[in-house]
């Protein structure tokens, strides 16, 4: 396997770990909340946002873009700091 592949892989790891911490914590909240408490919220919620004016197709595609954009900016950048960092790591290796 070479050390991009293995930096990608490294990458979507942490990235996904990362993800899965924030879905844990906010699955906690929830929990916390009840169903009463998270029907409720859900209900102010719906009455602030989906209820409004719709946005545009074209504001809600360039957002849906820019955010892709910097999702594949993260990645990528972590991507490179890792396999710096394997790179830094195998040319100080004395190969036993």
């Amino acid at each position: 396997m070479t050390l991009n592949a293995k930096a990608r892989i490294v990458s979507a790891t942490i990235l996904g770990a990362i993800l899965g911490f924030f879905v844990h914590l906010q699955d906690l909240h929830r929990f916390e909340l009840g169903r009463e408490g998270f029907l409720a919220k859900e209900a102010v919620r719906f009455d602030n946002h989906l209820t409004k004016t719709a946005h545009s197709p074209f504001g809600t595609t360039v957002a849906g873009v820019l955010i892709a954009v910097a999702a594949l900016a993260v990645y990528e950048g972590l991507t490179f700091l890792i396999a710096k960092l394997l790179r830094k790591g195998v040319g100080n290796s004395d190969g036993s």
